[in-house]
């Protein structure tokens, strides 16, 4: 059911979609769901088999703590999420702070590495790294953006 960081497991196989995974990363946290893929081509049926029975517990479990039609909620968020995540870096390019802190790491406006998350409500959690550093995991810095408000705040 959950990890022991609070989050539902799902499995997956077949090759995977990079822009689904990107926007499912993107909406876990709100969600608290994670996906491990088990297997990319090469699946047979006891596999498969295996896979359905885990998830369908796990969907169970979900559907428990965030209702019914938690799903259609899930996969909204799933959609929506390339538009919300260039919405927040709209919102990013415009504002000075955001500006200044990339000028500190040397990294242009218009070639940002980023990782976004959806918190909750309007709120998301922009991770800024860089692939040349080799300390502190690549990053440089965390903002932290609310798209009702349009505001920026820095989270180091």
């Amino acid at each position: 059911m959950k990890d022991s960081a609070g989050y539902y497991r799902i499995l997956s196989y077949g090759y995977p979609n990079l822009a689904v995974i990107e926007a499912m990363d993107g909406i876990s946290y709100k969600w608290k769901i994670k996906h491990d893929i088990m297997a990319e081509c090469s699946v047979n049926q006891k596999l498969i088999d295996s896979i359905n029975t885990v998830n369908k517990a796990t969907y169970a479990a979900i559907e428990q703590e965030y209702g019914k039609d938690w799903r259609i909620r899930y996969d909204q968020d799933i959609r929506d999420f390339p538009l919300t995540s260039a919405m927040v870096m709209d919102i990013l390019i415009t504002n000075s702070m955001f500006r200044k802190e990339l000028e500190k790491y040397c990294i242009k406006i218009d070639n940002v590495d980023k990782m976004v998350r959806m918190l909750k409500g309007n709120r998301y959690e922009v991770i800024i790294y860089k692939e040349e550093l080799k300390a502190n995991n690549k990053r440089c810095f965390t903002v932290h953006v609310d798209t009702g408000s349009r505001t920026v705040n820095l989270i180091k």
